[in-house]
């Protein structure tokens, strides 16, 4: 092999090192920026329409979405996979509906 890559990676040990250490430090930044999901985002990790995430903000239970500008508005993912979490254990600990099963 020859070319910019090959010379590049060809100390394997020595480069592939600082490529590592450069890979975990944007890791750890992602980690501690929050990520902003707009609306179509939210809508398809929660499985809910437009109006019924509208409804239960108004009714407190959902996040409210933080604004972004003057026309646009995101929530914050950590919100909403709380949220989720929230969702999934109460349904696990909720008693069964209707009775059983038929």
């Amino acid at each position: 092999l020859d070319g910019p890559f090959h010379r590049s990676f060809a100390n394997s040990g020595e480069n592939c090192g600082l490529a590592s250490d450069s890979l975990n430090e944007m890791e750890s930044d992602m980690t501690l920026t929050p990520r902003i999901l707009r609306l179509p985002l939210v809508r398809e990790r929660t499985g809910l329409s437009r109006s019924s995430i509208y409804l239960r903000i108004s009714q407190g239970r959902f996040p409210k979405p933080v604004s972004l500008g003057e026309r646009a508005v995101g929530w914050l993912e950590s919100e909403i996979t709380e949220w989720l979490n929230r969702r999934i254990e109460a349904s696990r600990q909720a008693p069964p509906r209707g009775g059983g099963v038929r």
